[in-house]
């Protein structure tokens, strides 16, 4: 039986999900105020954070458990390139490269996720209960990829330009088979390492969770 035909196999109730307010149109910087967003750090900007809210929102555990386990059948992988899974630990040992920034990382984790957004939604019929949500997923991602500059392929570190260029080849030597809710776990881990902001807001959560016992 075809993979993505199997998923169909896996019924329930669907749920409604969440409406986010879509994001007001921004108007592209210069490229002075590019460069100066690179050198800076992306995730210091009130906007781009806003961006993310919405998507980390969406990521929370309850939905990755539901939407990205539950409702697949045990044990179900999708093929993914080995670049693809992306976790804090890739971070840091990227960062001792030379010329790999944090910005460059943010953008590669931009980059990386869309295609992993990409390849699980290729497996799902439009029928399953999972596919609106990851939809959704991707859709959130394409509001935050609006805030990047433009990459320039010949701006790139050379370490970050090799993992765009396996990541970009339709033919691996070897593919490496995840579940979904992994990836996704590593897509928000990743962007709470990344994005100050984000971690920010988590941290604070959580001291107020604490005080509250």
């Amino acid at each position: 039986m075809d993979a993505s035909w199997s998923l169909l196999l896996v019924t329930g109730e669907w749920s409604f999900m969440s409406v986010f307010q879509s994001l007001h149109a921004t108007i592209p910087p210069s490229p002075s105020q590019a460069v100066l967003q690179i050198s800076l750090g992306l995730s210091t900007a009130p906007k781009f954070c806003s961006a993310l809210r919405p998507l980390e929102a969406h990521l929370n555990f309850s939905h990755r458990l539901q939407y990205l386990k539950h409702n697949f059948p045990i044990s179900y992988t999708v093929p993914v390139h080995y670049e693809e899974v992306f976790r804090v630990t890739n971070v840091t040992r990227l960062l001792l490269h030379k010329g790999v920034t944090e910005a460059s990382l943010q953008e590669l984790w931009l980059y990386i996720n869309k295609e992993v957004l990409k390849k699980i939604l290729q497996v799902l019929p439009q029928k399953h209960p999972s596919w609106s949500y990851v939809q959704q997923l991707e859709h959130l991602l394409g509001l935050v990829e609006q805030l990047f500059p433009q990459p320039k392929e010949d701006e790139w570190p050379e370490k970050i330009y090799q993992i765009y260029t396996n990541v970009m080849d339709p033919y691996p030597a070897a593919w490496k088979k995840v579940t979904p809710k992994a990836l996704l776990d590593n897509c928000l881990r990743v962007m709470e390492k990344l994005f100050p902001c984000i971690n920010r807001k988590r941290k604070r959560k959580q001291s107020t969770d604490l005080s509250a016992w």
